[in-house]
């Protein structure tokens, strides 16, 4: 049952990035669960990893991030991002410096340490999500932002990106790291569990709701508050 509340945060836009070879329509049962729980402004962000590189497309999340918030006339957004996209959304957060208006940043599989099926991959963005790339590597040296809450699903069935790759165990950040149990890295996106555990704990953004395990549909999500 989706959540549902009358709290002021269900005005906070929440934007939705997808991953490489992937599409806005990959979000359909996440954009489907935010709205069910009430948040009235969620929006995917459409765009071509092949053609673009990381840098390029956080600083169009950047643009139209500002943009989404000064028309619904939010002072704060949620980013939500799948592999590649988890990527765009900590460069924008901690290198351009869109920090400020983030108040949730939620990754998904995502290779904050790399990825060496990147290799195999095409385009300039997936050289970048290589162990040790020149971007990784300007991500981890950026200063910690310290307005943004980050949380990061990652799954114990996952052969692209691991475990030691898709949680944040970066002390600055002081992430809340949850692990979304048998699901691989494109099925995550799509489970019911992940869609209601993302629109709960955004719909209840608020220090008091932030534990550090939850219940979902009888399986164990848990959490491991690396760097707190």
């Amino acid at each position: 049952m989706d959540v549902k509340t009358s709290s002021p945060v269900l005005d906070t836009p929440v934007v939705l990035v997808h991953g490489y070879g992937s599409s806005t329509a990959s979000w359909f049962r996440v954009e489907r669960s935010l709205r069910g729980a009430g948040f009235s402004t969620v929006r995917a962000m459409a765009h071509h990893p092949l053609a673009r590189d990381i840098p390029t497309l956080a600083a169009r999340l950047v643009r139209s991030t500002n943009s989404l918030a000064a028309a619904s006339g939010s002072s704060r957004v949620h980013l939500v991002g799948h592999s590649l996209g988890g990527l765009i959304i900590r460069y924008a957060v901690c290198v351009i410096g869109l920090n400020p208006l983030v108040d949730t940043a939620i990754t998904v599989a995502t290779p904050h340490r790399g990825c060496r099926m990147a290799w195999l991959a095409l385009g300039t963005a997936a050289g970048q999500c290589r162990p040790n790339s020149v971007v990784l590597r300007r991500m981890h040296a950026a200063e910690p932002p310290s307005d943004t809450r980050w949380i990061a699903y990652y799954t114990d069935r996952d052969l692209l990106v691991p475990t030691s790759s898709a949680a944040i165990g970066f002390v600055d950040l002081g992430a809340e790291n949850v692990l979304l149990t048998n699901e691989n890295h494109m099925s995550i996106l799509f489970s019911p569990r992940l869609a209601k555990d993302i629109s709960t704990r955004l719909a209840t953004a608020t220090p008091a709701h932030r534990s550090s395990s939850s219940e979902v549909d009888g399986q164990l999500v848990t959490a491991s508050n690396r760097g707190r």
